[in-house]
């Protein structure tokens, strides 16, 4: 017994363990550099009480990774990013640092969120002049 053949996926390779694709071959799908997999990479044969054979999980997905990146934020005024980048993956994350005489408010750092669309964890951070931050004056 056997199954059919799931078939091939856009902008990837896949590696099948047994040609004749009988219950237990596994087939691998790893994608292209630039694209990133959405469902399981590997998929495997396997037999069922009644009926034909057929596969743990449905065909992946290879997606750009332009598509699920978060476009850079930009800079906060009197403020620098650690790491330039036009986009950022899902995960990754970005820092902010401010001028010498500017204190950061906010997060130091906000993290590319995956979703539809990707999106930051939190909103850029301004840099306050020091002088005009108001101090508590100790007596």
């Amino acid at each position: 017994m056997y199954c059919t053949d799931p078939g091939e996926v856009d902008h990837s390779t896949r590696l099948i363990s047994d040609p004749v694709l009988l219950v237990g071959t596994t087939i691998q799908y790893t994608c292209n550099p630039g694209f990133v997999l959405e469902g399981s990479s590997l998929l495997t044969c396997y037999s069922r009480e009644t009926g034909t054979p057929i596969w743990t999980s449905r065909l992946p997905h290879c997606v750009s990774e332009e598509s699920l990146a978060c476009d850079n934020p930009g800079l906060p005024e009197n403020g620098y990013q650690i790491l330039y980048k036009r986009l950022y993956l899902p995960g990754e994350s970005l820092t902010f640092m401010c001028y010498e005489g500017f204190e950061l408010m906010g997060e130091v750092t906000i993290r590319c969120i995956l979703g539809q669309p990707s999106h930051w964890n939190g909103p850029l951070p301004v840099c306050k002049d020091v002088a005009t931050i108001p101090t508590s004056a100790c007596l």
